[in-house]
């Protein structure tokens, strides 16, 4: 496996001119987190700096942000969650849609540890702050779901 990760390394672009948009779209597709850890770990080992760095310095506009989105999830996928939740209900107002997509997707799978991963970042537990930012049954509902995971 070692083989082919460093080839699929050089592919994305190490000791070449230019970059493979393709290449890092195919690789980031077509692997699951677990390979694309080892994959990433791999570049690491073998271009000197971080696969996240490759892509801050070689993408630009949508594509950029949505590799960087991958590299975040798969590196830590609570605190990715985690964020968009803080995102979501920071400032003024709430990011509902957000808010019931995150809950709703992943109640089932990893919300106590988002719920675990949020304290631990932002110092104030999940429910605290769903309980300043919501009202009513949508709040008693948010409330539920994360205290059930």
């Amino acid at each position: 496996m070692s083989v082919m990760i460093s080839y699929i390394c050089i592919y994305l672009g190490l000791g070449v001119s230019g970059t493979d948009e393709g290449a890092f779209i195919s690789v980031f597709c077509s692997n699951s987190y677990e390979q694309l850890r080892a994959i990433f770990h791999e570049y690491r080992a073998l271009a000197g700096h971080d696969i996240i760095d490759a892509i801050r310095n070689e993408m630009s506009g949508d594509l950029k942000d949505a590799l960087l989105t991958i590299v975040k999830s798969v590196f830590n996928t609570p605190l990715y969650f985690a964020e968009r939740l803080e995102k979501a209900m920071k400032g003024i107002g709430t990011d509902d849609t957000t808010l019931v997509r995150i809950f709703v997707s992943r109640s089932e799978i990893d919300l106590g540890y988002i719920r675990e991963e949020y304290q631990a970042v932002y110092g104030k537990p999940l429910e605290t702050v769903i309980k300043e930012k919501t009202t009513g049954d949508y709040r008693t509902a948010l409330q539920v779901i994360v205290r059930q995971n």
